[in-house]
């Protein structure tokens, strides 16, 4: 659609009316569509099916009401012919044409949270370079697959990365592949590799709600721009996931942590954060101002250790 209508070079060139991007629900569409079809899910049980299904109306609409939502997530993707126990596959054929060539791509992405340059993906996948892979980065990025970000403040010429974005495919190769592949999604709440899986997918969950983050903050009417960090002269361990560069010389540094309950920081994680501003502060523009600002599921507990924190984003503030 886009290299042969949208971006047609011949008889159809400017001949279209309107291009209509369907975006997918956010956490506040998918609870209100939920409601619509009697359910009663918690917002944290929606966070989680948010966190697999992505906001795909289609994969909302085959829950069944009368179930949990991990007896859900059971019955459409561990049971063996569950509606979805085969999407994957399909969904990449339907797409794209050489479809082996794009799961090589995001397969290559779901091992790297952060995301890799495009010659780390060439290395990675063994693809040639040139306008075919071009070609495949851009279908995925326009099918909302992945995105393309740069390092905040990265002269390097390799510094635009791609990242997986999307919930369903990181689902997939976390859980439903080769010696990964589980069979039943109700025992594995809880355990190390569930809490593995929802840390790093959380982060991922915030950064589809930053107009609801912007929001929480009060800097809706403000021009930003968002980029991610990672220190390149100094720890390798120092990186934040989203960076709000504001117009009113703010910056904010958001910090992502799921958790089942009331966050807790801790002597050694203060400092640990404390390592993050300082490198970050290094490389920053000296006119702006810092702020510390925590995403977490149910906020984070008062203690000696929590003053290092500005700002608070919650749950039920990506509801907005």
């Amino acid at each position: 659609m886009m290299d042969k209508l949208i971006n047609n070079h011949g008889g159809l060139h400017n001949r279209l009316t309107c291009q209509l991007f369907l975006e997918p629900f956010t956490l506040g569409e998918t609870e209100k569509f939920l409601q619509s079809r009697g359910f009663k899910l918690s917002r944290y049980d929606i966070a989680i099916g948010y966190m697999i299904l992505g906001g795909i109306p289609y994969y909302w609409e085959m829950l069944d009401s009368t179930l949990s939502l991990a007896q859900n997530i059971n019955q459409l993707l561990f049971r063996q012919n569950g509606s979805l126990s085969h999407e994957f596959s399909n969904l990449y054929a339907a797409l794209f044409k050489n479809s082996e060539d794009y799961i090589k791509i995001v397969e290559a992405l779901s091992r790297k949270k952060s995301g890799l340059s495009r010659g780390e993906i060439i290395e990675a996948t063994s693809l040639r370079t040139g306008n075919g892979l071009t070609t495949m980065l851009n279908n995925l990025e326009w099918c909302g697959f992945i995105r393309r970000y740069k390092n905040y403040k990265s002269s390097r010429r390799d510094s635009t990365l791609y990242q997986l974005i999307d919930f369903f495919t990181l689902f997939y190769f976390t859980f439903l592949i080769g010696d990964k592949k589980h069979t039943n999604w109700t025992a594995m709440q809880g355990t190390p590799s569930f809490y593995t899986w929802a840390g790093l997918t959380f982060e991922l969950l915030a950064l589809h709600h930053i107009d609801q983050i912007k929001s929480r903050l009060g800097i809706c009417g403000v021009n930003t721009m968002e980029y991610a960090w990672r220190s390149i002269t100094y720890d390798r361990g120092a990186q934040i996931d989203l960076v709000i560069d504001r117009a009113d010389n703010t910056i904010n540094l958001c910090e992502m942590k799921f958790s089942v309950g009331v966050f807790t920081i801790d002597k050694d994680y203060e400092m640990s954060l404390r390592n993050k501003l300082a490198r970050f502060m290094a490389t920053a523009e000296r006119q702006k101002s810092i702020q510390l600002t925590f995403v977490t599921t149910f906020g984070i507990e008062r203690n000696v250790h929590s003053g290092i924190v500005n700002n608070e984003v919650i749950l039920d503030d990506l509801f907005s």
